[in-house]
């Protein structure tokens, strides 16, 4: 009876042991998936060039503050920033597109160090840049002349001179009265090409000078 006894336990532990370990392994492949795809859910979202957001995180971001506009909850300063590189095509064209990577790089983390704490930041296209910050307007005026330093101080040390084309728009107007999301991304942008337009004429009169600054 005792043999019987302890052939049955034997049996048992070793079904219990071998039933714990196939849940081990099963947990284990779960947890890896979970990590995966989260890291594929970070990677999706990542621009590879800067590490910044890329245009998908940034359309994630514009749906939701679609939703709370309708829910009444997006804060009253809310801005949005367009940003352009100028002059990559005369780096690409001059020095090849390794050097406009750098460029594009550059610009990314001129950003990253005047706003990255306070406000999303979004590779949106090739030379394409978008912040989305809670900023009045005299924290706009402050974050524009930090980018500008960002601009300078990067401009000491590298080879290629670095200039950016910045628009802004607040998505409640000065008697705050909230606008469209599309109007607020158009005069933004429209902002931006003005000044833009300022970068290219100024370069058409000075061609022998140094890029024009805005």
């Amino acid at each position: 009876y005792t043999d019987i006894c302890d052939a049955y336990y034997n049996a048992l532990r070793a079904f219990y042991d071998n039933d714990c370990e196939i849940r081990r392994h099963e947990v284990m492949g779960e947890m890896l998936s979970y990590e995966a795809e989260k890291q594929y859910r970070v990677r999706a979202m990542k621009d590879e060039l800067t590490g910044i957001g890329n245009r998908h995180a940034y359309e994630s971001e514009i749906a939701a503050i679609k939703g709370e506009c309708e829910n009444g909850r997006v804060p009253d300063d809310i801005t949005v920033f367009s940003l352009d590189v100028n002059g990559l095509k005369h780096v690409n064209d001059t020095y090849g597109h390794q050097a406009g990577d750098e460029y594009i790089r550059g610009g990314a983390s001129c950003l990253e160090k005047a706003v990255g704490t306070v406000g999303n930041i979004y590779r949106i296209g090739g030379d394409e840049f978008v912040v989305i910050i809670d900023a009045n307007k005299e924290l706009m005026l402050e974050y524009r002349n930090k980018l500008k330093s960002r601009i300078e101080e990067y401009n000491s040390v590298e080879a290629y001179k670095l200039s950016m084309a910045v628009g802004e728009s607040r998505l409640n107007n000065p008697n705050g009265v909230r606008g469209s999301i599309s109007d607020w991304k158009m005069n933004a942008d429209m902002d931006m090409y003005r000044e833009k337009d300022g970068f290219h004429k100024a370069n058409r009169r000075m061609p022998n000078s140094a890029p024009y600054m805005p």
